[in-house]
């Protein structure tokens, strides 16, 4: 593999069956208005899983044999992982994570486990939105490996999640070295919305693209969808829509789905209004909750009786997240609740919840909605001071914050 491509891995493509939407809308009707069930007993089967086929399946079967023989087989455990961690990527399904962390048992707690369990371990608790352990865990190994380039550019994307300007710029700064001017630039302007600076960021990266071959991989459609992005961010919608066609185009040259493209795209699409294209980009996308919310919003714009059977399915994800207080899916949970339930007062205490974990423009955007959708202007404090202390110009926010920086009557 290409030393810029091991940067950003993405893993195997998912192609979710046609059908699956159409089984989940025949089906939401009879749980609708039910209660989350929750077994007496931990024996109970909720459900059987068919068995996985294919090559890839045939591969983490052996694997997990191999584990059953010798637990401690680094090799064996570090390829399960990883195969999970893709898969988890592909996606959406969180139960891979939990597969991939099993694997690594044996090094999980170590202080200096081996460099590509640590490297796993640090990307598997980003997944799992424990953000102050990655960031521990990725400065902690590159202070012993400075030349991982695949750790930097993860402190980089963690320590903005996190507020921490400073750890992420000195992780772009590194992959000058690691990963060359391009990754390092682009790494950048990755974080320049941040700091005030994203008309730069963008000039930064067309001129990127202008002077250097695109690479045809899941970098590619990383900077791809990085511009789409920042254009957004800068109200240059037409820009916006070429960025994100050139990466869709993309990923089906590689034959992969990223489902961080679809969501963002839809995002665009459907605040262009054309919810129609929003849901033929979503309707065989792999059934990620942040994917199923983003359908349900467009599906609901053209005919809300159609959305409600998704609604329905959705709407017993969220309470069964919230009945075992699971705060990890925060981000979702406020999106659920304010644009596709309607309930702000619910929706602003999981923006507040989402905002103390996760900072970035749509984690801001989220609770800035929910506050002025509840009638709270004074629960939108933290990220207006934010948007003042980091200098923040942003199309998605700055209409809100001047509707919630108004005397109030």
């Amino acid at each position: 593999m290409h030393p810029i491509e091991q940067v950003t891995p993405r893993g195997q493509r998912f192609v979710a069956a046609p059908f699956f939407l159409g089984f989940l809308l025949a089906s939401a009707p009879s749980i609708a208005g039910a209660e989350p069930y929750i077994p007496a007993d931990d024996e109970v089967v909720l459900e059987t899983l068919r068995r996985p086929q294919g090559a890839s399946w045939d591969g983490i079967r052996a694997l997990r044999a191999a584990l059953d023989e010798n637990p401690q087989d680094l090799a064996a455990a570090t390829r399960l992982a990883r195969l999970y961690s893709e898969l988890n990527a592909d996606t959406g399904e969180p139960r891979y994570l939990g597969y991939a962390e099993a694997a690594l048992e044996p090094w999980w707690e170590q202080s200096e486990p081996p460099r590509e369990a640590w490297l796993l371990r640090a990307r598997l608790e980003q997944r799992l939105h424990r953000f102050d352990a990655a960031q521990a865990d990725l400065e902690a190994l590159l202070r012993t490996h400075p030349d991982d380039a695949q750790a930097a550019l993860l402190l980089s994307t963690v320590a903005i999640v996190r507020g921490d300007y400073a750890a992420a710029r000195s992780a772009c700064d590194g992959l000058k070295f690691s990963a060359g001017p391009l990754v390092a630039a682009a790494c950048v302007a990755n974080l320049a919305p941040y700091l005030g600076e994203a008309e730069r960021g963008l000039q930064t990266l067309e001129a990127l693209l202008e002077r250097d071959v695109l690479p045809v991989s899941g970098l590619g459609v990383w900077l791809l969808t990085l511009g789409a992005e920042l254009a957004v961010g800068l109200g240059q919608t037409e820009t916006a829509g070429e960025y994100y066609r050139r990466a869709l185009t993309m990923t089906d040259q590689i034959d992969e789905v990223d489902l961080y493209l679809l969501g963002s795209f839809a995002d665009y699409l459907t605040e262009q209004d054309r919810p129609g294209e929003a849901v033929q980009l979503l309707e065989t996308a792999p059934p990620a909750d942040s994917l199923l919310i983003r359908l349900a919003i467009a599906l609901a714009s053209l005919d809300p009786a159609a959305a409600q059977p998704l609604e329905e399915t959705l709407w017993q994800r969220m309470e069964a997240l919230q009945s075992r207080g699971d705060d990890t899916h925060a981000r979702e949970q406020a999106w659920f609740y304010l644009h596709v339930r309607h309930d702000a007062e619910t929706a602003l205490q999981h923006a507040q919840r989402n905002w103390q974990l996760q900072h970035e423009m749509r984690d801001a955007r989220l609770l800035l909605e929910a506050a002025i959708a509840a009638g709270q202007p004074a629960a939108a404090g933290p990220v207006l001071k934010w948007m003042d202390a980091q200098q923040i110009d942003h199309a998605w926010l700055n209409d809100l914050a001047r509707t919630l920086r108004k005397p109030q009557a």
